[in-house]
């Protein structure tokens, strides 16, 4: 079984995760960790849960700009409209780049093993 340790605003997780799946485990908490250091970087700390429910919401919105921009490039599937706001505007578009090309893969499946408090640097 595989190991990845990640640290999402100074907590560290250590997660579990199918042989051969680390590396993209990885780059997915990478990806999620930019997430929540923009939003921390622009709002401060506005709490784990808050800036784990934003960055959710941010990911899920580029999922689904991603679809919609899927379905856009299928010839059976009907244009969008053309009142709908350009992807430049959204909030995920504003926060970070897009994530990192990353092999396709059907489902990588994690659990938390470990969560502790990353310790406060010496001042």
């Amino acid at each position: 079984m595989g190991r990845v340790t990640v640290t999402l605003n100074n907590r560290i997780y250590r997660l579990a995760c199918g042989d051969g799946e680390e590396a993209r485990l990885q780059l997915l908490s990478d990806h999620v960790k930019a997430k929540i250091d923009a939003l921390t970087e622009q709002f401060g700390q506005a709490g784990e849960n808050r800036l784990l429910l934003m960055a959710a919401l941010l990911i899920a919105d580029e999922l689904f700009e991603a679809r919609e921009r899927a379905d856009a490039d299928d010839p059976s599937e009907p244009p969008a409209s053309s009142d709908a706001a350009p992807a430049a505007s959204s909030p995920a578009s504003r926060i970070a780049e897009p994530p990192p090309k990353v092999p396709a893969k059907t489902t990588v499946a994690a659990h938390v093993v470990t969560v502790q408090r990353k310790p406060a640097p010496a001042t």
